[in-house]
This record gives structure tokens, C-alpha cells and sequence, in this order.
């Protein structure tokens, strides 16, 4: 099973605060973690603040959940692709078809501009949904847990990399997908404070179950990362 450095949400308003960050991040010498820029600063500023991060060395987690008919997210991954960053996510939510034309498109676009294939991974459940909205709203018959245990397995089997999921739900995963060395990856978000709670038992367990410790970390001197 791979590991990975911890992912840091660049969760910014501003081109400038998202540097400011970059720039801190990048001169911390005891971790160079990978920095996770998502839909609002990607919409906001686009592919330039991607090329800002890896100018840092840093790599790049570009969490955007693409979800629409297989040919258009095919195209959008085949851009992607060609960007050279190491993460990408998709809804599982849009099926096998949609989750394999995600993966060719990433393919192509990685190996014309001759970059490394990124992780895909697949969002199962929004942490916004619960019970009620799962069964009063999209009616559907399954329990929280049973429809991302459904996700997750779907998307195993479309050959995606892993799952980006809840810390309460990756033993329920676990028990659906293939053994650790398959290397079929977590993806947690937790918070975590440099010189505080690096070594805490939950992140402890949490990598023994195979996930990959990552989601929003906050580093006390960079205060404008946001904890919520």
C-alpha cells in the first residue's frame, strides 16, 4: 500500500492567500505535503494556480468531482491529464460508464504530455448527505453506509485508485473492497496541528486500515486555513 504525505485544502478566497500558503508550506523542511486545490479556487483562478503549486514542487491533489455523461468528463479528465498533477476525483454516483470513460480520458491526457497516469478516485456519498436526504429526497432504499459501501465497491471495480470517504466509514469500506495489497486507497479527511497531534491513536488506526491520511491539515502558523 502506498503512502502518501498528508493533503493540505488550499481553502483560500484569494490568488494571493492561496501563494501566501504555497510559500509557507513550501519552506517547512521537515514535510512537504501534497496541496489539495478544489472547485472554488480552481473556477476562480484556473489552470495557472495549479501551475503556481508545482512550480513550489509541490503535488497536487485537484479535487473538481467531475460528473456529467461519459464524454464530456472522457474530454475534461483528457485535459486533466495533461496537467501533471497526482490526484483527481469523480462521482462514483455517475456510473461504470462514466467511471471508465474518466479513467481513458485521464490515461490519454497523461501519456501525451508525458506525464505520471494520477490517482483517480471517486466520491461516494457528499458528507452533507444523511439518512433522511437519501431516502426522503433521491429515495433511496439503502442505508447511508450500505450506498457508499455500494460506491466503493463500484468503483473498485472500474479500476479507479480509491475512494474519498468519512473516517466513520472506512472499516464499513474495508469490508467490501479487496485486501491492503491491492492497494485500493482511502482518502480521510481529518485535521491535524504540526508539533501537536501528529502521532493521535485515530490517524494511527486509520493507516493501519489502509487510508490515506489526507483532508484538511492546519498548520498553527498558517492561520487562514480554515477548520471547518
Amino acid at each position: 500500500m502506498e503512502r502518501f504525505e498528508p493533503m493540505v485544502a488550499i481553502d483560500v478566497d484569494t490568488k494571493q492567500a492561496a501563494l501566501k500558503l504555497f510559500d509557507e508550506l513550501a519552506n517547512d523542511t521537515a514535510h512537504t505535503p501534497i496541496v489539495k486545490i478544489g472547485m472554488e479556487l480552481y473556477y476562480a483562478f484556473g489552470p495557472g494556480i495549479v501551475k503556481e503549486a508545482k512550480q513550489r514542487g509541490f503535488k497536487i491533489f485537484l479535487d473538481l468531482k467531475l460528473y456529467d455523461i461519459p464524454n464530456t468528463v472522457k474530454r475534461a479528465m483528457t485535459a486533466i491529464g495533461k496537467m501533471g498533477v497526482s490526484f483527481v476525483t469523480t462521482h462514483a454516483a455517475g456510473g461504470s460508464e462514466m467511471l471508465q470513460a474518466a479513467k481513458a480520458g485521464l490515461a490519454e491526457g497523461a501519456k501525451a504530455a508525458g506525464c505520471p497516469m494520477p490517482k483517480l478516485l471517486a466520491i461516494t456519498e457528499l458528507t452533507s448527505i444523511d439518512d433522511r436526504i437519501l431516502h426522503e429526497e433521491q429515495h433511496v432504499d439503502f442505508s447511508l453506509i450500505e450506498a457508499v459501501q455500494n460506491y466503493a465497491q463500484l468503483s473498485e471495480k472500474n479500476g479507479l485508485d480509491g475512494v474519498v470517504c468519512s473516517a466513520q466509514e472506512v472499516k464499513a469500506i474495508r469490508e467490501v473492497t479487496g485486501p491492503l495489497p491491492q492497494g485500493f486507497g482511502l482518502i480521510c479527511r481529518f485535521m491535524m496541528i504540526k508539533n501537536g497531534s501528529l502521532r493521535h491513536s485515530r490517524l494511527a488506526s486509520l493507516a493501519a486500515m489502509g487510508s490515506w491520511l489526507a483532508g484538511r491539515l492546519r498548520w498553527r502558523k498558517i492561520q487562514s486555513v480554515p477548520t471547518k
